[in-house]
């Protein structure tokens, strides 16, 4: 029917994890939405805040629970928070962040996929959290 249209929403890879899509937001830009499922890590390093849209980061939780890890690159400090949509999520430089998934989860990233690659320096999660590193 003229005046109505349905695109496709470009999926840009799918995993043991869930699904991450691309989505043009016309009016605003684009941005990352993700689906995880249970279970699932993400995540697993910081950005510098090179890139305005990570400086700091936003993620919006839309649905599901959370479990936010968190370690401060700088003074070594870690921290574990449980969050539970809706939320909106700041994410600042330096700020080493991992999420595992309590429940299947829906979140937004706002920011393109190329800014996220362009500010992403990973460190393995044995190097940061207290229990792993105390395995070694």
């Amino acid at each position: 029917m003229q005046g109505f249209e349905v695109k496709e929403i470009k999926t840009l890879g799918t995993d043991a994890r869930g699904t991450t899509r691309k989505l043009n937001l016309s009016r605003m830009g684009e941005v990352v939405q993700g689906y995880r499922v249970q279970g699932s890590l993400s995540g697993g390093h910081y950005h510098t805040g090179l890139s305005s849209t990570k400086n700091p980061e936003i993620f919006m939780l839309l649905q599901g629970k959370v479990l936010f890890r968190l370690y401060a690159v700088e003074t070594k400090e870690y921290e574990e928070i449980e969050i539970e949509a809706p939320k909106e999520i700041h994410i600042y430089p330096k700020i080493w962040h991992e999420v595992e998934g309590i429940s299947d989860f829906l979140f937004l990233e706002l920011n393109t996929l190329q800014q996220h690659a362009d500010d992403t320096h990973r460190i393995p999660r044995e190097e940061v959290i207290p229990e792993l590193v105390n395995e070694q």
